[in-house]
């Protein structure tokens, strides 16, 4: 029985990997994540199963982000959990499909490498490798093939990527190591110099989740919760409640830095383009794009409207998946 070749488009990112697969839409929406056991240098889980297991594991064995700051920092590891998920994502067996992977703006030509190397190593030997803004765009349903310019920010994991489009292509873009992570981080150094409390990354998710707001009003600053965590001085356990107010105040520094990198950009285009983002509007996607207020904040500061488009998380998998119906164009890798 002969099949058509499999297309899938892939938004490999520092958090989560996500996979659309043409005519199916998406099919797989993981952490990326593996297990290692170090004692037998093998991986034990991927994705979800691997999440799952933070913070109950031997010490022989360790939680592995096989990508920081949306750059391939293990390349093996990356390797074998991509080659996971497609395998968990497909519907039949691989079978050597078209893939289309977004990476963030600006990634240097070792970079680039290391990712065509991944794909190679897969056996994939029809592979496109785009811009995720390029793909967020798509995803997010902007008119990119008109004249008039568009801007998208995607906040990620890893990466924040900020540009404007115009005639089918990227005219100016600024990619930034501030998302969701970086908030994280954010909030647990924070806790730790003001309360000498330590914390778990995932509770200082679990807090941005809960607490994180672009803008707190004031009958709102003192709604709190309570996180677990370890006393640096005693060394004991110990239990503090945190307030809306604080978690702002920990991560308002990168709110502003998301805000003055949009405005650059926006100074980097002719006055036309600048006009037409005006009319247009400034488009957010990613998982940051879920912070409430967000947007509220980015208008008040740039006097520019701003929409979140309707499926943040999946903005950049959706548009490769509107690429990979131009797969037969494409040359081969290599």
């Amino acid at each position: 029985m002969i099949f058509n070749r499999q297309r899938l488009g892939i938004d490999l990112g520092t958090v989560n990997t996500v996979i659309y697969i043409e005519d199916r839409g998406v099919a797989l929406r993981e952490p990326s994540l593996v297990v290692v056991d170090h004692q037998t240098n093998q991986i034990i889980a991927f994705g979800k199963e691997a999440a799952a297991m933070i913070g109950h594991l031997p010490e022989h064995c360790e939680v592995i982000s096989p990508l920081v700051n949306g750059v391939i920092a293990h390349l093996n590891y990356t390797k074998e959990m991509l080659a996971f998920f497609i395998r968990k994502a497909l519907i039949r067996k691989l079978s050597n499909p078209d893939v289309v992977i977004c990476v963030p703006s600006n990634i240097t030509k070792l970079e680039h490498k290391a990712l065509t190397d991944t794909i190679k190593g897969l056996g994939i030997t029809r592979a496109m490798i785009i811009e995720e803004p390029y793909a967020a765009a798509l995803g997010a349903k902007l008119n990119i093939e008109a004249a008039e310019g568009q801007l998208i920010c995607d906040i990620g994991g890893g990466t924040t990527d900020i540009a404007i489009l115009s005639y089918q292509h990227i005219i100016k873009s600024q990619m930034l190591k501030i998302a969701g992570n970086q908030f994280d981080d954010a909030i647990r150094m924070a806790i730790r110099q003001h309360y000498q409390i330590k914390v778990s990354p995932e509770d200082a998710e679990a807090l941005k989740i809960k607490l994180a707001s672009a803008i707190v009003f004031d009958d709102e600053r003192e709604i709190s919760e309570k996180v677990q965590g370890r006393h640096i001085v005693t060394q004991l356990p110990t239990e503090q409640a945190i307030t809306k107010q604080f978690i702002l105040e920990s991560i308002d520094p990168l709110f502003l830095e998301i805000i003055t990198a949009i405005q650059k950009v926006l100074e980097l285009v002719d006055v036309e383009l600048s006009v037409d983002i005006l009319s247009n509007g400034i488009t957010l996607t990613g998982g940051g794009a879920l912070l409430p207020r967000l947007g509220e904040r980015i208008e008040k500061v740039l006097k520019i409207p701003v929409n979140i488009t309707d499926s943040p998380l999946d903005a950049v998998a959706m548009g490769a998946g509107q690429l990979i119906k131009n797969m037969t164009s494409m040359s081969k890798q290599g």
